[in-house]
C-alpha cells in the first residue's frame, strides 16, 4: 500500500511538469505520511513485544515532538 501511494506521488509528479505548490505540497504531505504510517505500523507492534515500556516512550516521544513544533512554528 506504501509502494502503491509512493509510485502515484512519484508518478503525478513525473509525468505532470508544473504543479501549483498547492497540489505539491499536499501530495509530498500525503507521501510522507503514507511512509510513516506504514513504518509505525510494522514497526510497534515488535517493539511492544520486546518491552512493556514501549508504549510509554513511543507516547513521550510523540508528545516531546508535538510539544517542540507547537513551541517553534508560528
Amino acid at each position: 500500500s506504501s509502494l502503491l501511494v509512493s509510485g502515484l506521488v512519484g508518478g503525478t509528479v513525473f509525468f505532470k511538469k508544473s504543479l501549483s505548490d498547492k497540489l505539491r505540497n499536499i501530495l509530498l504531505a500525503l507521501g510522507a505520511g503514507s511512509m510513516v504510517s506504514i513504518a509505525l505500523v510494522h514497526i510497534l507492534p515488535e517493539a511492544l513485544e520486546m518491552n512493556e515500556y514501549t508504549s510509554f516512550a513511543f507516547l513521550a516521544g510523540f508528545l516531546g515532538l508535538y510539544v517542540i513544533e507547537e513551541l517553534l512554528t508560528p
